[in-house]
């Protein structure tokens, strides 16, 4: 698989250059929206979870299933939709019962995979027309939005990409290679959350100076551990009546 996991030629991709702050805005709209929510204490969760004898996967009937019905506000954007792991075998299930163009039974069905996204592919011997159907949409227009996501989630979280991948694998679970990752990051996920931080420091900035309270500043260098040497460092900015670091400097130990 290609390093920047594109699934269509150069000619039917949009330009990179006019949509790039498009997709920009689409990695970065999610920490707007949720700027304050935060994850929940997993250590605390896994705690409590382990005294737990059920789990809560089982197949539900009645109103009990009516519970966990799914619904999505239409204008949704493919961050915020729920998603699903589907095995082969049911979607091959699915496509072969009859040609999605004329209805004809049982249609030749074959898939390939682009990362975390499958393309199913019909061919109907009574029509000769075919139908295709991915999985999932595209960001600009080329890169399945899936796998740009998983990327940004990883990051996001902390996580090892290597662990995240050794998981997806022992799942047999499709994925991209490790490079797509850092090809993801050097061109979506830093100049996204670059663009973010610089929005935000610039309002936190506008509020501050509007203030007519008195602002107190906190500075603090971090470089290593006791008993270590580092040759960069990290110089943190803290405004102390709104509680949050204004600005930071990596510096460079002489």
């Amino acid at each position: 698989m290609s390093y920047d996991d594109s699934d269509r030629s150069d000619s039917e991709a949009t330009d990179d250059n006019e949509d790039e702050g498009m997709d920009m805005d689409y990695i970065s709209d999610e920490s707007d929206e949720h700027e304050d929510e935060k994850d929940p204490d997993w250590n605390i969760l896994e705690e409590l979870a382990e005294n737990e004898e059920i789990g809560d996967d089982e197949e539900q009937t009645g109103s009990v299933a009516s519970q966990n019905n799914i619904r999505v506000e239409s204008g949704t954007t493919p961050q915020d939709e729920p998603k699903f792991i589907v095995f082969y075998s049911c979607l091959m299930t699915l496509f072969s019962f009859f040609c999605f163009n004329c209805k004809a039974d049982k249609p030749e069905v074959t898939m390939s995979n682009n990362g975390t996204m499958v393309t199913v592919r019909q061919q109907c011997h009574s029509c000769k027309v075919g139908f295709t159907w991915r999985s999932q949409p595209f960001i600009l227009g080329r890169y399945p939005a899936g796998n740009v996501l998983l990327s940004f989630s990883a990051l996001m979280a902390g996580a090892s990409i290597s662990k995240i991948l050794l998981v997806l694998k022992h799942m047999k679970l499709c994925a991209y290679s490790i490079r797509t990752f850092f090809y993801h990051q050097s061109r979506f996920l830093f100049p996204a959350i670059l663009k973010h931080w610089e929005e935000y420091q610039s309002s936190l900035m506008s509020k501050i100076k509007s203030s007519t309270d008195e602002v107190e500043w906190a500075g603090d260098g971090r470089f290593d551990s006791m008993g270590h040497s580092a040759k960069y460092g990290v110089y943190s900015l803290f405004c102390s009546p709104e509680m949050k670091i204004v600005h930071f400097e990596l510096l460079q130990v002489f």
